[in-house]
């Protein structure tokens, strides 16, 4: 393939990424690693000065050239991004690393969500070979975007144990959690949580069971008791507000109250 080559910034400074004409998501993935987290040290370490088009440019090779960068020629298992997270000293840190390992798999095994960001980014790649800019761009934003959530999860994995209160109702687990997390009743579930209740810092309440239980009878009562206070949706979230919603008043329910109920219908 050919080789093309376009700007990166670091901290700042304008350097330069190399890379194949068409680049993957992976080589994207590593641009953005680049962008977003190489500093002077890491140009210092992987840039080399190259002659492109009788100009000379300080280069850093990321999938070509079978330099420490290049996942050809000898690095089984790796990417063009694992190389540039491991090569930056922050493949380890979780919100990086789930990021990586996602676009990792899918160079390595193919397929993949077809309307998915990788996917995406490829086919853009596609359509103007030479000239990735306009899909970097989009990925950039894209991956800034899931890092901020990632980086959200991994907080709230770290606050559960604090926040959460994990009982057992009969055969049925609830976790009652107090906390502003949007990522809490996620962890929740994952821990075989059949329903999930949680209190925010403005006293909002959301409930929220797993597919096959039905919050019905909850919502019957609590409707009827503070009307305009709460919204059932489907059969198996009831809210108490949103952060959609957060003009709704709170619950005057404790939570005590809200799980004697959950236990006395459920």
């Amino acid at each position: 393939r050919l080789k093309i080559i376009f700007p990166v910034m670091v901290k700042r400074i304008k350097d330069w990424m190399g890379t194949h004409e068409a680049p993957h998501a992976d080589e994207a993935g590593a641009y953005w690693l680049i962008q977003k987290f190489a500093g002077s040290e890491f140009i210092a370490k992987y840039s080399a000065m190259e002659t492109v088009g009788g100009k000379v440019y300080s280069v850093i090779n990321v999938g070509v050239g079978l330099g420490p960068l290049d996942e050809h020629g000898g690095k089984e298992g790796e990417c063009a991004m694992s190389l540039v997270a491991k090569a930056l000293g922050i493949y380890d840190y979780p919100p990086i690393k789930r990021i990586v390992d996602i676009i990792l798999r899918q160079d390595l095994n193919g397929g993949g969500d077809p309307l998915g960001i990788i996917r995406t980014a490829n086919a853009m790649s596609r359509i103007n070979p030479q000239d990735p800019r306009e899909m970097l761009a989009w990925f950039v934003k894209a991956l800034d975007a899931i890092y901020e959530e990632e980086i959200g999860f991994y907080e709230a994995e770290k606050e559960f144990p604090r926040a959460g209160q994990i009982k057992q109702l009969g055969k049925v687990r609830m976790v009652v959690i107090q906390s502003d997390s949007p990522y809490m009743a996620k962890i929740a579930f994952s821990k075989k949580a059949a329903v999930v209740l949680q209190r925010n810092s403005a006293g909002l309440t959301q409930i929220q069971a797993r597919h096959d239980i039905s919050l019905e009878k909850v919502a019957g009562e609590f409707i009827r008791i503070e009307p305009g206070k709460w919204y059932l949706k489907g059969k198996g979230l009831l809210l108490n507000g949103s952060r959609t919603y957060p003009e709704v008043p709170p619950t005057k329910f404790t939570l005590e109250y809200i799980e004697q109920k959950i236990r006395y219908y459920l």
